[in-house]
């Protein structure tokens, strides 16, 4: 949506860093999430073919991350506020509406997977969340983490996990190979939900009615 371009384009506040690849990710974001309004608005529960809310619900989140400001901190700077004894390479922090990283510890996917942290806002939950709670299973065998298992954080790794493999926003993913589960904690489930997971979007040929009719995430 041309409209939304405006929040992208040249946004850059002193001190702050939202050029470079900080609007390449945003740019990543705005182009993968606009491919899947239709699949969002499956996930908002609806199965009509009015797209309004859901197209609502994309302006909303690709806003936040362009709205995000975007900086490198120290290593005391970004752990502030995290848990004794983790060490964060990079972090959301959304009372400040800030993604920050360590400068010597930062790689592009990072700021990947800390803006999909941001599309939810000061206090929000995406309705991607829900969806990941009744696609993704435990293998059998697997404990819970309170941490891995948060499908926020399931969200931002797989939005990294889509980056790092060039993933096609219009294709379907059919197998596996190639992809190192375990550098995205994915190992820890099912392959078969994991390919659910992925496979958000159908081919470029299917109607609306075959978007509403798959139960795919966003």
């Amino acid at each position: 949506m041309d409209w939304i371009k405006k929040y992208q384009l040249g946004y850059k506040i002193k001190g702050y860093d939202n050029t470079g690849f900080e609007q390449t990710a945003t740019d990543w974001m705005d182009n993968w999430l606009s491919q899947r309004v239709p699949i969002l608005n499956m996930n908002m529960g609806s199965k009509g073919k009015d797209f309004k809310k859901a197209s609502a619900e994309y302006a909303k989140q690709i806003f936040n991350v362009a709205d995000t400001q975007g900086k490198y901190g120290t290593k005391s700077e970004v752990n502030y506020g995290i848990t004794s004894g983790i060490d964060a390479a990079g972090k959301y922090d959304p009372s400040r509406r800030m993604v920050m990283y360590q400068k010597d510890k930062w790689y592009p996917a990072m700021s990947i997977h800390e803006r999909t942290h941001s599309a939810r806002g000061v206090e929000g939950e995406l309705p991607q969340y829900k969806a990941i709670e009744k696609i993704l299973k435990l293998k059998k065998g697997e404990e819970k983490d309170s941490y891995l298992d948060k499908p926020s954080e399931i969200y931002s790794r797989m939005m990294e996990l889509r980056y790092n493999k060039k993933l096609d926003p219009t294709q379907d993913v059919n197998s596996l190979d190639g992809i190192n589960l375990k550098g995205y904690d994915f190992n820890r489930y099912e392959p078969e939900s994991v390919l659910r997971l992925l496979n958000e979007v159908a081919d470029n040929k299917q109607t609306k009615k075959d978007w509403i009719d798959r139960k795919l995430i966003v």
